[in-house]
């Protein structure tokens, strides 16, 4: 008997709950793979490299080139600090605050 077979044949032993169960079990997978999927997108962002170029441009006053660099990077990550950079209110606490918070990560 192959594996086919022998799963059918338990399968239709499992009455109609077995419907349900493998219904979820292909949602958990369809879950499962695209966490993975993002997860290994974000993974391969050189964050060290993103922060340490960003920050020398916000202390040599270049916001403008940070905020480009942040750009270029398709990451969460570059995007939250896009945000920062070209917020219109109280500039220099808003730089101040992201080199911290840059400098903890």
């Amino acid at each position: 008997m192959d594996v086919f077979a022998m799963f059918a044949t338990f399968f239709q032993g499992g009455g109609p709950f077995m419907f349900v169960i493998l219904g979820i079990g292909v949602v958990i997978t369809a879950i499962a793979l695209e966490r993975l999927w993002v997860i290994g997108r974000a993974s391969l962002l050189n964050a060290k490299k993103l922060r340490q170029d960003v920050i020398f441009n916000v202390k040599q006053g270049n916001a403008p080139a940070a905020a480009a660099i942040c750009e270029k990077v398709n990451a969460p990550v570059s995007q939250i600090a896009l945000a920062i950079l070209t917020a219109p209110n109280d500039r220099n606490a808003m730089l101040d605050a992201a080199e911290g918070e840059a400098a903890v990560a």
